[in-house]
């Protein structure tokens, strides 16, 4: 169904999560809503990604974009390429369940070059992606400033 309207918009249109009550519409188009915020300008498709965390993310957008920037910190600070680079390794790694082989592959990289980005994400945030609850705010971080639309 995405594909399809993907194929044909005309302008930027958002998508919230697949709902089955009518009570769930409010929520469901004030996800559709931040799905439009996030999207790129030009014509496309961007739908809210379908997640327990996701949605505790958007329950208090303002506030888990306060909290990604003290957890990122200075990663934040880097250029927007180093910096959407080693964000977009550690979603893709974290999406291969914490397999550099798998997001190597994904990201047509060595492994080593994934690992070498995630201990620069270590380094720069001073959190530890084996440190269960510091990978924790790492990963609530990078999900929120990804999803949620911020002012860099």
């Amino acid at each position: 169904m995405l594909d399809t309207l993907t194929r044909h918009a005309l302008a930027r249109i958002g998508v919230s999560p697949v709902f089955t009550q009518l009570r769930q519409a409010t929520r469901g188009l004030q996800l559709a809503r931040l799905a439009l915020e996030h999207q790129q300008p030009g014509t496309g498709v961007e739908q809210f990604r379908d997640s327990p965390l996701s949605m505790l993310v958007a329950s208090a957008p303002d506030a888990a974009i306060e909290a990604a920037r003290s957890v990122l910190g200075s990663l934040l600070e880097l250029r927007e390429e180093d910096r959407d680079l080693l964000i977009g390794t550690l979603l893709t790694w974290l999406d291969v369940n914490g397999s550099a082989n798998a997001a190597g592959a994904a990201l047509f990289c060595h492994p080593n070059t994934v690992r070498y980005r995630l201990r620069r994400i270590e380094e720069t945030t001073g959190h530890s992606l084996s440190a269960p609850t510091q990978l924790a705010e790492l990963v609530t971080a990078v999900r929120a400033w990804s999803e949620l639309p911020h002012h860099s």
